[in-house]
């Protein structure tokens, strides 16, 4: 713990650190040989500079749909706006509570962790119930109050029911694979569509220096939302120097999958695939990813003739 950014012995890159609070600063000192993180109490300055960055960055993605973001709003007007003392009452609440929620989001300065804004997004929900329940005195009013709830509803349906009826591989995936796989680019290829009902091998090498992104390879294909892709994928783990023998045993038609990657590969068969060149079988497409922040890779798809 420093007093502030510069008051260190050498000067102090800040960076950005999601699990403090927003008072605190943290930051690295520049050069070699020295492998910490310092942390600072910000000033208020420093603390509305970097509200402000935050603001901007959540304007560019915003977890909560904006639809209610803007009812919710509408909501809590019109209860603090309403004659009646206890739905005045409410609407107070409801905007108090609201603030409070989005203020624990704000304290953790991530504007990409969905999860620290759930808080703001339930309380919005009440909002726009509010901003219904508010005109359903007479029958007609029901009658639309009901319908908006129902939209609203519909609106957060597939979110919401996911997590009932599907076995979700993205809180895995996305905490632990995200920066280093991305399987988004290579399913949503056409080259992939084509080639999503045959019989499909990923081939997880036993030993490879991307152990990380073989072990995240296997949650994506052995997921649910992988396999209403491509129903017929299987990972299987395959030890260096064996790949020849396990794609002698596939039957014909089936697709064996190759993840290639920039660095040497220590198995000559991988290599050659991956270049484009494989030693048996057919070539039948090369998908690329540029994963986030990441060395680029690819997937060669070979079949067996």
């Amino acid at each position: 713990q420093i007093k502030d950014v510069n008051s260190y012995s050498r000067p102090v890159v800040e960076v950005h650190n999601p699990d403090i609070p927003i008072w605190w600063g943290s930051g690295i000192p520049t050069g070699e040989g020295e492998a910490v993180v310092l942390h600072w109490r910000r000033t208020p300055r420093e603390i509305i500079a970097k509200l402000r960055w935050f603001m901007e960055q959540l304007s560019l993605e915003p977890p909560i749909t904006f639809v209610l973001v803007l009812l919710g709003g509408l909501g809590v007007a019109i209860c603090l706006a309403s004659p009646i003392p206890l739905r005045r009452w409410f609407g107070v609440c409801l905007a108090l509570l609201t603030l409070v929620s989005f203020a624990t989001f704000v304290l953790a300065q991530d504007h990409a962790a969905y999860r620290r804004g759930l808080a703001t997004n339930l309380l919005l929900v009440c909002g726009a119930v509010a901003l219904f329940a508010s005109k359903s005195r007479s029958r007609y009013f029901k009658a639309v109050a009901l319908g908006l709830c129902g939209a609203v509803a519909l609106l957060k349906a597939p979110s919401e029911l996911n997590a009932l009826f599907h076995e979700s591989f993205w809180n895995t995936v996305c905490a632990r694979c995200q920066p280093v796989f991305d399987v988004r680019p290579m399913v949503n290829a056409p080259a992939f569509g084509a080639l999503a009902d045959r019989r499909l091998h990923f081939m997880l090498r036993v030993g490879s220096p991307q152990a990380i992104n073989m072990e995240c390879l296997k949650l994506a294909v052995e997921s649910n939302e992988f396999h209403e892709r491509a129903p017929n994928s299987v990972a299987e783990p395959v030890k260096v120097g064996d790949l020849s023998a396990r794609f002698d045993s596939f039957s014909s038609g089936e697709v064996m999958v190759i993840s290639c990657f920039p660095a040497s590969s220590s198995d000559p068969e991988v290599a050659a695939i991956c270049a484009g060149s494989p030693p048996t079988g057919k070539l039948l497409a090369t998908i690329g990813s540029e994963a986030l922040g990441r060395e680029r890779g690819w997937w060669a798809f070979v079949e067996k003739q």
